[in-house]
């Protein structure tokens, strides 16, 4: 036998030795790979499943025959949208921006309201948010803050009816029915109609709802919900009618006949206290959804300015350009408007009379709204939970206070 330099056998390069630590050593490589794979497409799944479960089922079927009390309001929302949507309203037609905001101000004074002008100036011309409030029970600097929410502008040339005649329309029906609840929850509601959303303004520190959360966030304000609405008008019953960005268009409906509840990732808390309650006393078909900023839609309109102050915020919306192509009155279905308004107004007392908890970043600045983060936020680990000060977590452009993490061990 042949011997090494340094004394003993020689081992052959391929001896069975060699070869059994090497095919060791390649099924440990291909075991490790596969279960990096599996953790992925398992979080991957986890983290889908965060964004768009929600509580419930939604309603299916043909709808229960219309009430006569949403019948006369199906009137109403279409002599509203049908004024608001009369002409194009906007900076570069401020006479009928002028024209809309004084009419949403006689209309809500004619409930008995008193209303409230937020102005400030905008390429030389002074513009407003309108806002009225029904106060809580019990007022007090640490009320609870329910705000509901459209704008009233629409995008030039078009007169906008569903963007957004239809969610102004559906605002004023709410100011009506939710006049009686002045002095009678346990948090205030603040409805206010906001100006400027539409681009060049949009996200921009010239869009009114920038204006409005940050007044708000000022003054330590305890925000618990803000809702937007934001084109509510258009539903269609044909199979392929619903669009989608990804990855929601691998899991929700190819039908347009739901009402689609919207935030950022601060709002999945909100969102599953929402849509349960509105799928518990609405036969209506209703989808949700949390996601963070960058996916399409998401941020498209004024719950934005309040998710970017660290607030709850949901837009309730048809999806807009994923299923509506038009900007006339009539392609406004103001019976299923009707519906969808009435349902909102339950899930407005529900929340209002018992608000769930302090909203931590009340008062404070976020880091991506303008100084530095002191709100809490919170991890959760497979149940377990850490509570930390400091600046709050942003996840993928949105800023979150309730992360849950996926990890296999």
């Amino acid at each position: 036998m042949a011997s090494s330099p340094h004394g003993g056998p020689k081992t052959a390069p391929w001896s069975p030795v060699r070869r059994q630590s090497s095919l060791r050593c390649i099924r440990k490589i291909a075991f490790h790979f596969a279960a990096l794979v599996v953790t992925l497409l398992l979080a991957a799944v986890g983290v889908v499943s965060y964004m768009v479960w929600t509580p419930g089922r939604s309603h299916s079927g043909p709808l229960p025959p219309l009430r006569s009390e949403e019948r006369a309001m199906a009137v109403t929302l279409k002599r509203h949208v049908e004024t608001v949507a009369a002409e194009p309203r906007n900076l570069a037609n401020p006479d009928e921006l002028e024209a809309v905001a004084r009419y949403l101000e006689t209309a809500l004074e004619a409930l008995g309201y008193e209303v409230r002008r937020q102005v400030f100036a905008v390429d030389g011309i002074n513009v407003r948010n309108i806002e009225v409030v029904i106060p809580s029970a019990a007022e007090s600097d640490h009320v609870p803050t329910i705000v509901v929410g459209a704008h009233y502008d629409s995008v030039d040339p078009v007169p906008g009816a569903n963007d957004n005649a239809s969610g102004v329309a559906a605002l004023l029906e709410l100011a009506r029915l939710l006049k009686t609840c002045e002095g009678r929850t346990a948090a205030r509601i603040r409805l206010v109609f906001f100006v400027n959303e539409e681009p060049p303004h949009f996200q921009t520190e010239d869009m009114g709802s920038v204006h409005y959360a940050a007044e708000l966030k000022g003054r330590g304000e305890n925000v618990v919900a803000m809702y937007a609405f934001d084109e509510v008008g258009y539903y269609r019953s044909e199979a392929g009618s619903q669009r989608y960005p990804p990855p929601f268009d691998r899991v929700l409906p190819d039908t347009g006949d739901f009402i689609a509840f919207v935030g950022l990732m601060n709002a999945r808390s909100l969102l599953s206290r929402t849509i349960g309650s509105f799928r518990s006393h609405t036969e209506f078909p209703s989808v949700g959804g949390v996601a963070p900023d960058f996916v399409p839609g998401i941020g498209w309109s004024d719950h934005w300015s309040f998710a970017m102050e660290g607030f709850p915020a949901l837009m309730i919306t048809d999806t807009a350009l994923f299923r509506y192509p038009h900007y006339t009155p009539d392609k406004v279905d103001c019976e299923k408007l009707a519906r969808v308004v009435k349902g909102m107004e339950r899930v407005i007392r529900e929340i209002a009379s018992a608000p769930q908890g302090h909203n931590a970043n009340a008062g404070r600045k976020t880091g991506r709204a303008g100084g530095a983060g002191q709100n809490r936020g919170r991890i959760t680990l497979w149940g377990g939970l850490q509570n930390f000060s400091g600046a709050p977590i942003w996840l993928f452009g949105s800023p979150v206070t309730e992360v849950a993490l996926f990890c296999i061990t």
